[in-house]
């Protein structure tokens, strides 16, 4: 995982766990059955509905790790399984609310083909309206697996709501010179956020000269990834230009006009922190891209519990400036963007 606005890394390391610990050739050949609980949540005040993952490593002598997980009965917990979360607010009032089990495929969230079981896809579901997240409230996650188990549990704070000021949801542009930095900027730091991404969604209708047939591209531009800050941010203007030059290709056949530009900015909270540091601080050990980061704020077995959050502005365009700019210069003029 590179950024924040890539959180299926996040789901493919945790996933990557329950195969990694079932390979493991440390255990004896005769140990005991270990249960392993993973677990990937993250709460978010823009979310309609929250989901929490939950499943199981193995540490079982004899059975190959990979048929492990094709098998949903070894795979997911039992239906017993009791996931709840528990809000307190600052004067330690609790309110519990327990999630309820569901395939996720039923709420239109698949699971792409690969080592894991794909349906079932069990989730466990608290519905949006059921619970106000309050950033300044700490929830806790507990989960009881039954059996004598001990249960699982972590907690964290909310990531604060966000207003964009520059540009603020009332922009009409969004300006990009190739000499002087554009400048981007919530109005104030949200609540309980450590790192901040700023992705730009760029629209791009291209139409052929011989045919007259048009189709539209869309891009997606990470221009500042894990900023620890996310006021009067500055991006150096000839960024713009040069992902443009290696996002299309030259075509003389090609005409291209900008459709539109959103700009999207993803804060998350300090255990997602502490996960990238540390998987940032094993790379530069290892050089590996796929090691595997040793951090989790569970009481038992492994993954995160964490929040994070977001703010749009949508439908930007260039302003002739910045529009003159991508024709001429020299990174993109051979790309036939015209106004």
């Amino acid at each position: 995982m590179k950024n924040l606005h890539s959180y299926k890394g996040l789901l493919s390391i945790l996933f990557l766990l329950i195969v990694s610990l079932s390979c493991n050739n440390d255990f004896e050949v005769n140990a005991p059955f270990k249960d392993i609980p993973v677990v990937h949540g993250i709460l978010s005040k823009s979310d309609a509905n929250h989901y929490i993952r939950l499943e199981r490593a193995f540490a079982e002598p004899g059975v190959d790790a990979f048929q492990l997980a094709k098998d949903p009965d070894k795979l997911y917990y039992p239906e017993t399984t009791t996931v709840r979360l528990i809000d307190i607010d600052g004067s330690g009032n609790e309110q519990q609310y327990d999630l309820v089990r569901v395939k996720g495929e039923d709420e239109g969230i698949y699971r792409e083909e690969g080592v894991f079981v794909s349906a079932p896809n069990y989730l466990y579901k608290l519905q949006g309206d059921q619970i106000d997240l309050n950033p300044n409230h700490t929830y806790v996650l507990e989960i009881d697996r039954g059996g004598g188990l001990p249960l699982v549990t972590a907690q964290t704070k909310i990531v604060g709501d966000m207003v964009l000021s520059a540009p603020n949801q009332f922009s009409d542009f969004i300006s990009f010179d190739p000499s002087i930095p554009t400048f981007l900027s919530l109005r104030d730091e949200p609540q309980n956020a450590k790192i901040f991404d700023f992705l730009f969604t760029i629209r791009v209708t291209e139409r052929r000269t011989d045919n007259n047939e048009t189709n539209e591209k869309v891009v997606e531009w990470l221009a500042i990834s894990e900023s620890p800050k996310s006021t009067n941010v500055q991006l150096d203007g000839i960024d713009f230009f040069s992902f443009m030059a290696g996002s299309f290709d030259a075509n003389p056949l090609i005409v291209r006009r900008i459709a539109g530009i959103d700009l999207k900015v993803t804060a998350a909270g300090p255990d997602l922190k502490a996960f990238r540091d540390v998987l940032k601080a094993n790379q530069g050990i290892t050089g590996a891209e796929d090691n595997i980061p040793n951090y989790s704020n569970l009481s038992e077995g492994l993954g995160l519990f964490t929040s994070r959050n977001f703010v749009e502005v949508k439908d930007l365009f260039l302003p002739a400036n910045s529009l003159d700019s991508l024709i001429k210069n020299s990174l993109t003029r051979d790309l036939n963007f015209v106004k």
